[in-house]
């Protein structure tokens, strides 16, 4: 059995709770923070329930257990768009442009991580076994990503 040297800060970083679908969350709970208008925060989460209600109990399901896929997460932004046009405005005005930056980049990640799960998920097991022998490092952060996907529900059940 060969050594392997992976219990540095470098490697154990990767052992973490992050995951990318969930990191897409804090801007909801923004809007929950008073900004305007006193019912402003309440009418606003009344658009969001709506916009559940709407798209049914399966999507609500995986919002609120953090296992969100990115189709799930595209199809509440339309449907809020179309409830709620007002949203990108208001949006500006809660975030402001900072924030809605930090957004932005949340939901790049959260795209990268939703492509790679997709793309690779099915062949990253064969690839970390051939790897590992030679590249302990690379075959630990291959299973971390595993690792995240699966906590997300995003693996695919093999039947």
């Amino acid at each position: 059995m060969y050594k392997r040297q992976l219990l540095t800060p470098e490697y154990l970083r990767l052992i973490s709770a992050h995951q990318a679908n969930v990191s897409l969350n804090w801007v909801f709970s923004r809007f929950m923070i008073p900004w305007g208008r006193p019912q402003d925060v309440n009418e606003l989460q009344n658009v969001f329930a709506r916009v559940l209600n709407v798209l049914g109990l399966d999507v609500a399901r995986r919002f609120f257990q953090d296992q969100m896929t990115w189709r799930d997460y595209r199809t509440i932004i339309l449907a809020t768009l179309q409830l709620y046009p007002a949203i990108i405005r208001t949006a500006l005005q809660v975030l402001g442009w900072r924030d809605t930056g930090r957004w932005v980049a949340d939901w790049l990640r959260f795209s990268r991580s939703a492509f790679l799960s997709h793309s690779f998920q099915r062949m990253l097991p064969v690839l970390i076994r051939m790897v590992e022998p030679k590249h302990p490092a690379l075959a630990f952060r291959w299973r971390a990503h595993l690792a995240e996907w699966q906590a997300m529900g995003w693996l695919k059940r093999e039947r």
